[in-house]
């Protein structure tokens, strides 16, 4: 049986307390947002209309994350806040699309329209269980394939993986040239490639990942090193 989609709206009041607590801290929005107070002043009805904007690309934002079976009480109340000030600057901007982004607690996920997927747009070293629980989602979706990446570690450390598998928190790149960054003189490191299953790492930044949990031996392909 197909699930409904959920209703999600915000009132007026609602988006207001969102904008006015954020723009304490945005300059940028308070400068959007004076300009959408004089224009109330001067008797233009235009928070009425970004209401109504809102709440229709949030309907559209909750359909779409459900359809990947995200919980959407799950997601915390800056989640919201982050994106209905996204929201804000874009209907100032007169910038409208599908574009929707969701934020976890140190983590930030788009959804492109154009190749209809979800892309981390703002990776962390310290993601949380919402962090965590957004990635699993959107990104892995129960995906049980593996991913080529590099690193530079090691010598000995790299040997024990044969034996004892990979622990967390070890930092690798897919892009050899960034790994290579990595190599310092008068060490035993070494730029090692191996497959890894894409459910035991998260992204960092851009090109960079680390795993969040051991990978035993049995799951670790060593290309070369």
């Amino acid at each position: 049986m197909e699930t409904k989609p959920q209703t999600f709206t915000l009132d007026k009041s609602q988006i207001i307390n969102i904008l006015e607590k954020e723009l304490i801290w945005d300059k940028d929005l308070k400068l959007l947002y004076d300009i959408v107070e004089e224009l109330e002043y001067k008797g233009k009805n235009v928070l009425n209309d970004f209401i109504q904007y809102a709440n229709k690309k949030l309907q559209y934002a909750v359909e779409l994350l459900q359809q990947y079976d995200v919980d959407i009480n799950k997601l915390s109340e800056q989640s919201w806040s982050n994106y209905i000030v996204g929201l804000f600057k874009n209907w100032a901007d007169k910038v409208d699309d599908n574009t929707v982004i969701i934020y976890g607690k140190t983590m930030g996920f788009i959804w492109n329209p154009e190749t209809e997927e979800w892309e981390v747009f703002e990776g962390s070293d310290e993601p949380d269980d919402l962090d965590l629980y957004l990635y699993s989602k959107l990104i892995l979706q129960n995906n049980q394939n593996y991913i080529t990446l590099y690193g530079m570690h090691n010598l000995e450390f790299v040997e024990n993986w044969r034996t004892e598998g990979i622990p967390e928190n070890v930092y690798f790149t897919s892009k050899k040239s960034i790994a290579l960054h990595y190599w310092h003189a008068n060490t035993n490191d070494v730029l090692v490639k191996v497959k890894i299953p894409v459910d035991a790492i998260i992204q960092t930044a851009d090109f960079e990942f680390k795993t969040i949990r051991k990978i035993d031996a049995s799951e670790i392909k060593l290309l070369e090193y």
